[in-house]
């Protein structure tokens, strides 16, 4: 079957069966929560990584994770989606705040999200009168001002790049991201999607 047709139906399964199973109640959540029913049609990283190296796991991996909660222990329907209005998410999601402070936490070693890279620092001067343009002090003819540039390194997690000018005024940042578009619509999958570029702590493949 075409991988592309895969995916899609895929999707809309899943979508159908977070819909259904969160209305009724008392329903185990569990199955809305599962994202890798169709995951095996292809060999992913893994599994080409453990077909080279020779590494291999000792039984196949279980999905027989404990209801998905809070951390007051409300059972959580959907854990893939956050409140929203209109499809602007609301900042009044109780299990979006907690994902997304739990996440923020998780590693006090180094930061979880841009936490490598390197920076260049020198001085930017502007040499073309801009000044019909904007009314900046530090992008006024002939102004000299402190600036430093972010460079993401090599890695898969996306790394964050930006440059910054240290005026008068206070800090003034052009930031960036090394992916070419933003990867998600919905907070709620931030994390999620920040992990899934991470190495796997048990035997550190990207996979």
């Amino acid at each position: 079957m075409n991988p592309t047709a895969v995916r899609r139906l895929a999707s809309t399964l899943q979508n159908i069966q977070a819909n259904v199973l969160s209305k009724i109640p008392g329903v185990d959540p569990r199955p809305a929560q599962r994202m890798q029913a169709f995951s095996g049609r292809n060999d992913g990283p893994a599994k080409i990584a453990s077909r080279i190296t020779g590494v291999t796991q000792d039984e196949p991996a279980k999905d027989d994770a404990v209801l998905y909660t809070s951390n007051f222990g409300q059972v959580v329907a959907d854990s893939s989606h956050c409140l929203n209005v209109g499809g602007m998410p609301v900042q009044v999601n109780p299990i979006l705040l907690e994902r997304q402070q739990a996440f923020d936490r998780s590693k006090t070693v180094e930061r979880i999200v841009h936490p490598c890279g390197s920076s260049a620092f020198g001085t930017f001067t502007v040499k073309h009168d801009i000044s019909h343009l904007t009314k900046a002090a530090f992008l006024q003819p002939g102004t000299v001002t402190p600036a430093g540039r972010e460079y993401p390194d090599q890695a898969r997690n996306p790394r964050g790049f930006a440059t910054k000018f240290y005026t008068a005024d206070g800090n003034y940042d052009l930031v960036g991201l090394s992916w070419p578009v933003f990867f998600v619509h919905d907070p709620m999958i931030g994390p999620d999607n920040i992990r899934s570029q991470q190495r796997t702590p048990r035997n550190f493949f990207l996979d």
